[in-house]
């Protein structure tokens, strides 16, 4: 990032400068949005889009962004200099052509309790993520539901190709990613696990969905990736699920002052919104994962024993989306809702 880009809780130009919206294709319940071009390129892309596909709630809101918040918000932009600058440069460029500080739009990612926002939903909702290995012990498929107690209209499709990064196709919001895949055949998922007493972020920490954003940038490993969260501070109790065409897949559950690895055993690994032997697991975090360990390992190696599981784990009014990653051919499966259709993308870096 250049030096004579605006401070963080700098003001911006007042007039909005975007890019062209990205393209858009239609799916199941999801735009698809195809970002491409230099990260300055990407961010006035995004830009475009929130102001010709969106209400102008979120640009207000967050044009009276707290000053309060300038300081997490800084810090937050210091550990993106730290770890992927690149993705900054995209925030940033955002933030210019919005008119608003790039502290408003960081600030988006802060911890609750700094904004007094709403929690994850009911006691109903709980993601489910699972990994299954072939007869070789390497990961064939990885399965998710990705499930909400509250409606997120910004949350798209993005395949992204992204100058000096991997190529990847995830799911998220404007700058995060929820789950993926890259060019390399990573796969990385997030589930928040919810807890009592939520502990404050690491110094230095990045935002789930941002590490896993930065996992399908630069991690073209599943190796690189577990490094990736076990060397970046925690931001909040997380469980993550990677894993690449070699190799099993791992569940990390990380927290500030904590990781364990699970690797699959007996073919599969699942992981829902609560660690393992956690004495607050909420009850559809219990229940979604004792149904996906149950299973057959065997069975959820085909894609009709997984898109079967993850059915039966889904809530049609909280599951808002599924998908199936098959990290040896670089495709996912997707589907808005429960999975009752799926549109398939391949990811390659010339696409």
């Amino acid at each position: 990032m250049s030096n004579d880009k605006p401070g963080v809780a700098a003001a911006a130009p007042s007039r909005p400068q975007t890019t062209a919206p990205p393209v858009l294709a239609s799916g199941p319940a999801c735009a698809t949005i195809t970002l491409r071009g230099s990260p300055a390129h990407i961010g006035r892309a995004q830009a475009g889009f929130i102001l010709a596909n969106e209400t102008y709630a979120n640009v207000s809101s967050l044009r009276v962004w707290r000053s309060t918040l300038a300081t997490p918000a800084d810090s937050l932009a210091a550990a993106l200099q730290h770890w992927n600058p690149a993705l900054l440069d995209e925030i940033c460029s955002a933030a210019d052509a919005l008119s608003v500080p790039p502290g408003a739009i960081l600030s988006t990612y802060l911890p609750r309790q700094a904004h007094n926002g709403p929690d994850n939903g009911p006691d109903e909702a709980g993601c489910t993520m699972v990994g299954a290995t072939n007869s070789d012990a390497e990961c064939a498929l990885v399965g998710r539901n990705f499930d909400l107690g509250y409606s997120r209209a910004d949350i798209r499709l993005l395949p992204t190709y992204r100058e000096g990064a991997l190529a990847s196709i995830g799911c998220g919001g404007w700058f995060g990613r929820f789950d993926g895949i890259n060019e390399s055949g990573l796969v990385a998922t997030m589930a928040i696990v919810e807890t009592r007493q939520t502990p404050p972020p690491e110094p230095g920490a990045v935002p789930p969905t941002l590490l896993v954003r930065t996992m399908l940038d630069h991690a073209a490993t599943a190796q690189e990736a577990l490094a990736l969260v076990e060397e970046v501070p925690a931001w909040s109790p997380t469980n993550y699920l990677i894993a690449g065409p070699s190799g099993p897949p791992v569940v990390v559950e990380r927290a500030p002052g904590f990781t364990r690895l699970r690797p699959a055993s007996e073919g599969m690994v699942a992981a829902t919104n609560h660690f393992l032997g956690a004495s607050d697991a909420r009850r559809a975090s219990l229940l979604r994962y004792q149904t996906a360990a149950a299973k057959d390992a065997c069975a959820l190696r085909t894609f009709d024993g997984m898109r079967d599981l993850l059915a039966e784990v889904s809530d049609p009014k909280l599951t808002r989306w599924t998908e199936v990653f098959v990290p040896k051919d670089l495709t996912v499966y997707f589907s808005g809702g429960c999975g009752a259709s799926f549109i398939n993308l391949r990811v390659s870096q010339s696409a």
